[in-house]
């Protein structure tokens, strides 16, 4: 079971129904949504200065690749920077309504993602995160 989650899309309706498949699948205790990219990096950064007074470190996130302000690979690089041995615990997925096969191949040189996809997020696709292959096509 995982702790906490973050979804970044700047769709709040995809957020919504994000968080409801994730509470409905017994999967995630708590979900938080941001639906600017920006704010969502500064929120996990923050996460991170808090660590060692025992804050949680978001242990599910989900992202969208077409974002305004910042997109997901531009998030990806920031985010890259963050402390390893606090991120390296968190399954980071894409979760996109991308069918562009170039993404999904620059998805998979990303050590650090966890999987790629597709939209929308359903309840057996939570089930399966524990033991999810890296990558499934979209």
């Amino acid at each position: 079971m995982f702790k906490s989650a973050v979804i970044i899309d700047d769709d709040p309706v995809n957020n919504f129904l994000c968080e409801k498949v994730l509470g409905s699948s017994d999967e995630v205790e708590r979900a938080k949504s941001f639906d600017n990219p920006v704010e969502a990096l500064s929120y996990l950064q923050g996460k991170v200065a808090d660590y060692e007074l025992k804050q949680d470190f978001p242990d599910l996130i989900l992202l969208d690749l077409n974002m305004p302000q910042l997109d997901g690979w531009n998030f990806l690089e920031e985010y890259r920077k963050l402390p390893k041995p606090i991120t390296e615990k968190t399954k980071l997925y894409i979760l996109t309504s991308s069918v562009d096969d170039r993404d999904m191949r620059k998805a998979s040189k990303v050590n650090f993602l966890s999987g790629f996809i597709s939209k929308p997020l359903t309840v057996d696709t939570v089930k399966s995160f524990r033991n999810f292959n890296r990558f499934i096509p979209a």
